[in-house]
């Protein structure tokens, strides 16, 4: 049996590549792709964690499931298909809202709070062109990410 690796990846180490679905267009979306571009910050947040999330937060061996800003807006998309499918209406933005009206749950004040807090960061990788890991910080604590000029120091 060989033992899952738990210890992030670290600067020098390949980054692994993925691909999802891209949340602008038709199609998908590969890191290798936004890489020849130039050096990629991938931020990981502590937030929802949609299948593709989770498989990207144990690629590159983190402790939690990540969220990203397009998978969120792709979920909203994909949430507001199923409003038209049930015959419900909402606002851009209010399909979460409109499913919990139709099912009749409450929100409570703590339920509030927490859907109002913004996405925090729990961890970046700075990848180059060539797909090493150039600058890492991933732990479970919610930090703010380094100033950009320390960010560009390492490309």
């Amino acid at each position: 049996m060989i033992e899952e690796q738990t210890v992030p990846l670290r600067p020098g180490d390949r980054a692994p590549d993925f691909e999802l679905p891209a949340a602008d267009r038709e199609g998908r979306v590969a890191l290798a792709e936004y890489r020849r571009r130039g050096p990629v910050l991938l931020v990981m947040l502590k937030g929802m964690a949609a299948a593709p999330d989770r498989a990207i937060h144990r690629a590159y061996r983190l402790p939690a499931a990540a969220r990203t800003l397009e998978l969120g807006e792709e979920t909203e998309r994909h949430a507001a298909e199923v409003l038209r499918e049930l015959g419900l209406q909402a606002p851009p933005g209010q399909a979460g809202s409109a499913f919990s009206t139709s099912d009749g749950f409450e929100m409570t004040t703590e339920d509030e709070s927490e859907w109002k807090r913004p996405l925090r960061s729990v961890g970046y990788f700075l990848i180059g062109r060539d797909g090493v890991i150039r600058g890492s910080r991933a732990d479970t604590r919610i930090r703010l990410l380094p100033e950009v000029a320390e960010l560009l120091a390492l490309v």
